[in-house]
């Protein structure tokens, strides 16, 4: 074709066809007065257009769903009267719609193409829907249909592959010969790559060491913004806007962000935002982030067509795909279709064979593929498959572009080998070429490059009592979980109520009107976990059960003379200010005393869960909870001098049915200063505790089994926990991530409860067998929460 014979007329041509025709005006180097129109432009300018106003007003008054609506909107276009319940239906939308200016027309198109010169491009074959509108323009105009003349002559190959995997290694291989032949990548282009074909293109290729450019795109839809945009929706879309951009952390958030409103100003026309609350998500589930594009790369096209320096590959050859069929089950049938003179499935599978063997013996370089099999069942050959236009060949490979891709193939062959003793014409071909060792793994950390781990870490780190204790539970743990972070963590309804519990013990103490029902049943409404009936039920028996720890832990107060408190605190502790390395935490309670220079301070973790207490295992860096919390006490600037009086866990939720059980089990367990002085400050019943476990004197003194420890003893206990925080901080910062599970005696500690076995493939010589520690301190050896 010549593009100047386009010259000063307009142009209709289809959507898929725009990008090549401005290509080939923009490559003739001249400025040509051609108006380019596509069919889609066409229809909305020429008849009407229609926006997500109407779609709304179609929802609202006949109760359905968008999707639906917008079906019915796109149905419109065809309907004319004649006696049929659908079409008065749709022609009843379109006069409601009429009425209330809903839809767009735009009267001066037609006048436009008066006295032009309109070229129908390669429109033969659409539906009869437009020519209609193309008789009308006639009168109007002089219409020319130009359709490109193919040759179809000769027969071409269709190379079948015994898979998709074959297919894809065929063209791979044939596009690996182009390339040595000395053909620009840029000229190479692959028509149909099926979704489900996309992991075996990007595999293959990359194999080969060969770049496409495939159509990737990933929905945000799952994204923290608009998760959170979700979560807030409300009718102050001013306000939700508002919180939702406080979580915007980085450009491509900034990016969905904006994404976000310029939907949300689209309807800025309605009356509440609440109404068009499902249309609107349904915008927002279609944000997609588009991926990389490449300059010299092999293109995946939409079109098919190539010019005669370009290659086309044509995948998929197979039935149903290409070309498309259409079938009788759209909303109006194809009897209805007939009645209103527009085309029916059967006119336009008949166009869409004849326009696709056009299109295919248009092109001068073109290779066919298609697949035989998908898993076990067969594929058919494409509808427009014939011996009179083509022959069907086998897709052959020979392995002679790509030794990365030969050897997972040979791997392969032998795994099909050692688990079912098939011998395959590759395994014999291959096996001959390559020696590559088979059924061998060395699951050691290989390291990690020091630059790449300190951006993951942001240049800075920030260790907690749980991050370092499974730091010192298996360093390989701790890489998967606080570096790669490959732990999805998922609420459970333990996990919940935990929450609940501490949310209210750490409000509760500090307003006297505190009402404890209407908070518990606020926070449970409030939550996103969703309840099961059996979830729902223990629920209503906690009612009694936290009211029940509130009024003990008040009667515990009476016994203490730390009668001043805080709540769920966080104590930072700077471990090295250049490496910017801190360590955190968050104390349920801290009760003290500042009426003197020295301050005494208690503190208290609250647990729903049966922890062990016990301090010998902190030379390992295990267990170290409790000794975290006077550690963060006394090297913090939270009090300006300060004596730790006691530190201790508080179970909080245990459901004996013994009343007397679970008061029991409300006492305090952990470590009280032995002074008498500091004891007696803690709990003025020390004598018969009722507030700590195990606390009571005999006529020699305090009993054998209550756990008190000296000042000296916590000074030394807090210079393990920091000897330990250094060892594990300066270890992150270097990199040291072995697989290394800790073992004391017959329990492996390490590996207890972790999910990442499938990933660290942990041997026996991995595990880091331990001595049993010597007992630091006094009292109950390995004592257990009740």
């Amino acid at each position: 074709m010549n593009i100047l014979d386009f010259n000063n007329s307009i142009v209709i041509l289809q959507d898929s066809m725009k990008d090549r025709f401005l290509k080939m005006m923009n490559d003739e180097g001249k400025l040509l007065n051609i108006k380019v129109i596509t069919l889609s432009e066409f229809k909305k300018k020429y008849f009407f257009d229609y926006d997500n106003k109407a779609v709304h007003h179609v929802v609202k008054k006949y109760g359905v769903i968008p999707n639906v609506a917008k079906i019915y909107l796109e149905n419109l276009y065809y309907v004319v009267p004649f006696v049929n319940k659908k079409v008065d239906f749709l022609i009843d939308i379109l006069n409601d719609l009429k009425f209330n200016n809903l839809l767009t027309f735009n009267p001066l198109f037609k006048e436009f193409f008066n006295g032009k010169k309109v070229i129908l491009y390669n429109l033969c074959f659409v539906d009869k829907f437009y020519n209609k509108a193309f008789d009308e323009l006639r009168d109007k105009c002089e219409v020319i249909s130009y359709d490109e003349e193919v040759n179809i002559s000769g027969k071409k190959n269709v190379y079948r592959a015994k898979n998709s995997e074959e297919e894809v290694l065929f063209v791979a291989e044939k596009i690996s010969k182009l390339l040595l032949d000395g053909v620009s990548i840029n000229n190479i282009k692959i028509y149909n790559i099926p979704s489900s074909y996309i992991f075996v293109v990007n595999k293959i290729f990359k194999l080969f060491n060969i770049c496409i450019d495939l159509p990737y795109s990933s929905s945000l839809s799952g994204s923290l913004i608009v998760n959170k945009f979700k979560e807030l929706y409300s009718n102050d879309m001013e306000v939700v806007l508002n919180e939702v951009q406080k979580y915007v952390k980085n450009d491509l958030d900034k990016k969905l962000y904006d994404k976000l409103v310029n939907i949300v100003n689209k309807y800025a026309w309605c009356d509440s935002y609440e109404e068009v609350k499902d249309l609107l998500f349904l915008d927002i589930d279609n944000i997609h982030e588009i991926g990389i594009k490449y300059v010299d790369s092999v293109k995946v096209v939409n079109e098919l067509y190539s010019s005669d320096e370009e290659y086309i590959f044509v995948m998929n050859f197979n039935e149903g795909v290409i070309p498309v069929n259409y079938k009788d089950e759209d909303y109006l049938n194809d009897g209805i279709k007939r009645e209103l003179g527009i085309s029916d499935s059967e006119d336009l599978n008949r166009k869409v064979n004849l326009e696709t063997l056009n299109k295919i013996f248009g092109c001068k370089n073109i290779v066919i593929t298609c697949s035989h099999y998908d898993n076990d069942l067969e594929l058919y050959l494409s509808s427009l498959f014939s011996e009179e236009y083509f022959d069907l060949v086998d897709a052959e490979v020979s392995y002679e572009y790509s030794n990365a891709y030969n050897k997972l193939k040979l791997v392969c062959e032998k795994d099909e080998f050692y688990k079912f003793g098939s011998v395959s014409e590759e395994l014999r071909l291959l096996n001959s070429t390559y020696d590559e060792e088979y059924l061998t793994y060395d699951n050691k950390f290989k390291g990690v490059d020091k630059e790449v781990l300190n951006k993951k870490l942001n240049d800075k780190l920030s260790l907690s009592y749980s991050s370092m204790n499974t730091y010192y539970l298996c360093a390989f743990r701790y890489y998967l979980d606080n570096v790669l972070r490959v732990n999805k963590f998922d609420d459970s309804f333990d996990i919940v109520i935990g929450n609940i519990f501490h949310k209210i013990l750490s409000e509760c103490f500090e307003d006297d009107e505190y009402d404890v029902i209407s908070n518990y049943e606020k926070c449970i409404s409030e939550s996103d976990y969703e309840f099961n009936n059996c979830e729902k039920y223990f629920l209503e028996k906690l009612k009694s059960e936290i009211v029940l720890i509130i009024d003990t832990i008040k009667n515990q107060l009476s016994y203490t003379q730390l009668n001043k408190s805080m709540y769920e605190k966080e104590i930072n502790v700077v471990i090295n200010e250049n490496l910017h390395i801190r360590f955190k935490g968050f104390v349920d309670k801290i009760l003290y005393n500042d009426d003197n220079e020295e301050v005494v301070v208690a503190v208290i973790d609250y647990k729903t869960g049966d922890p062990e207490l016990k301090l010998d295992n902190a030379v390992y860096g295990l267990n170290l909870q409790l000794p975290v919390y006077l550690y963060l006490i006394k090297n913090s600037d939270l009090f300006p001098k300060v004596r730790v009086g006691g530190f201790y866990l508080q179970n909080i939720l245990n459901m004996t049915q013994d009343m007397n059980e679970r008061l029991k089990s409300l006492r305090l367990q952990g470590y009280t200063n032995s002074d008498l002085n500091i004891l007696s400050m803690v709990d003025s019943g020390y004598e018969d505790s009722q507030v700590i476990r195990s606390m009571k004197t005999t006529s020699e003194g305090l009993s054998k089994n209550s756990k008190v420890i000296s000042d000296e003893e916590i000074i030394e206990l807090s210079n393990i926990v920091h000897g330990k925080i250094v060892e594990a901080s300066e270890n992150i910062v270097n990199g040291k991530f072995d697989i290394n599970p800790k073992k004391i005696g017959k329990d492996n500690l390490g590996c207890n409860y972790c999910k990442y076995k499938d990933i660290c493939f942990m041997k026996n010589d991995d595990i880091l067998e331990l001595e049993k520690p010597d007992k630091l301190f006094g009292g109950e050896e390995d004592a257990k929460m009740d």
